[in-house]
């Protein structure tokens, strides 16, 4: 497995900017940091609700896969975004990119020694 580099990572930063440029219209600041937190945590509700949906037997709520993956998006954007609104001196975007860089690394090398 190779671990990511600012090669490597190049296109998948596009997500990045994406969340970055859809959020430029509202302030990101840290006053509003606790209602997207709280958010988060409604998202990971959604995320579990559809999963457990789309694998039950039952399934009254008629949950499919497509649904996991919608909520999955969704928790996975609004986490973004926190992250980018969680920094200390320099640039956002960059930051939140070294911190994939070393999460994702630290993964691989989990993997690695399986």
């Amino acid at each position: 497995m190779e671990l990511m580099t600012n090669k490597n990572l190049a296109d998948k930063d596009d997500i990045l900017d994406m969340v970055w440029n859809a959020a430029k219209r509202k302030r990101r600041s840290l006053p509003s940091l606790a209602r997207r937190i709280i958010k988060l945590n409604e998202e990971a509700g959604e995320l579990s609700e559809a999963f457990l949906g789309s694998t039950s037997k039952t399934n009254r709520k008629h949950k499919k896969w497509a649904d996991v993956r919608e909520e999955a998006v969704d928790t996975a954007i609004i986490a973004l975004d926190i992250a980018l609104t969680c920094h200390e001196a320099g640039d956002p975007k960059e930051d939140t990119i070294k911190w994939f860089k070393r999460k994702i690394n630290k993964w691989l090398r989990r993997q690695q020694k399986l």
